[in-house]
């Protein structure tokens, strides 16, 4: 009887151990599981390039995932880092969303290509910028990102998304690699409707310049950041309000 209860657990961490034969590359960069998609890529027949049902491919699970290895095996076995998902992502935007320098360099060294646009026009450097890794938008700017390329939707640049995110940091070096701190965002005047509803309405127009955005969220070092590299403090927004910088003078900054 012993032996027949050793013979049955020894099978069953023998099966618990066995990999599954239905996983594919594909699921196994979904879900994170570095070795079993390792195992895979290296399969022989493995088809690197196979896409979920909305386009996405498995390196950019794997750039998602911020899984290096496994973004270089990929394009080591043939990954094509110039495919996008029918979301408009692509894996070198998966990489700049979570910052990683290591990847991007990875993805634009095998091709990528650094001013890659969603539907909306945002590009990588306009992720990284939000993410505040300074590393990521330096790589993308040595590889020929444009630091003052709009988005569609609001017209804004890298440098209004990192001031908008409060990402001091980040304010500081796209001012030094000569981002424009003067741009406004695209105006959007907004259709007015009468509402029952007795909240006020905020319906931003944006038309916001670096400065404002750094205003808004109450950042005083992004807002010493930009005044430091020459940004206009006059700059007025489509109410023609200023940043109201008497009230970070008030805390010591802009002098």
């Amino acid at each position: 009887m012993r032996v027949c209860a050793l013979v049955a657990v020894l099978l069953a961490g023998t099966a618990m151990a066995a990999p599954d034969a239905s996983l594919t590359l594909l699921d196994a960069a979904e879900s994170g599981d570095h070795a079993a998609a390792m195992r895979l890529v290296s399969a022989k027949g493995a088809n690197v390039n196979a896409t979920a049902a909305d386009g996405t491919t498995a390196i950019m699970y794997a750039a998602a995932n911020g899984d290096l290895e496994l973004v270089r095996a990929l394009v080591k076995a043939g990954a094509n880092v110039k495919l996008k998902s029918q979301l408009g992502t692509s894996a070198l935007t998966e990489a700049a969303i979570i910052g990683s320098a290591p990847i991007i360099d990875a993805l634009l060294k095998a091709g990528a290509d650094p001013n890659f646009r969603n539907p909306n026009g945002e590009t990588p450097l306009m992720a990284a910028a939000r993410s505040g890794k300074v590393d990521a938008a330096r790589t993308l700017l040595a590889a020929g990102a444009d630091i003052n390329a709009k988005e569609t939707w609001g017209g804004q640049t890298a440098i209004m998304w990192a001031a908008a995110q409060s990402q001091t940091d980040m304010v500081k070096f796209l001012a030094s690699k000569d981002a424009n701190l003067n741009d406004h965002g695209k105006v959007n005047q907004w259709e007015r409707k009468i509402i029952q509803e007795p909240r006020p309405k905020d319906m931003n127009k944006g038309g916001f310049t670096p400065l404002h955005y750094a205003a808004r969220e109450g950042c005083s070092v992004c807002v010493q950041n930009l005044l430091d590299a020459h940004a206009d403090p006059d700059a007025e927004d489509p109410d023609r309000e200023t940043t109201h910088l008497e009230t970070f003078r008030a805390e010591g900054v802009g002098g």
